[in-house]
């Protein structure tokens, strides 16, 4: 994945709160990630769930799992202005 490609991403799931991709990492695959912000609110991680597409379901269930982690690690970090 290219620099340009991540950007892409991380300015995605800045946006929306998280970014899902099939098939990209691997073939039959596919991931959520969530944003992880640090105490001043730099997005600086992100947290994934990169599943087979077969056990792909309840993907709506997927994405408030990773991202409530995300919210719940960013708090821990310090930083105060998580919604989910």
């Amino acid at each position: 994945m290219t620099a340009i490609r991540i950007g892409d991403k991380k300015d995605k799931a800045g946006e929306n709160g998280y970014c899902i991709e099939h098939e990209e990492i691997t073939p039959d695959s596919a991931y959520i990630a969530a944003p992880v912000y640090s105490f001043n609110g730099e997005m600086f991680a992100s947290l994934s769930i990169h599943l087979a597409k077969q056990r792909w379901n309840e993907e709506d269930e997927l994405i408030r799992v990773a991202c409530q982690l995300a919210a719940d690690i960013s708090s821990d970090l310090g930083y105060k202005d998580v919604t989910v």
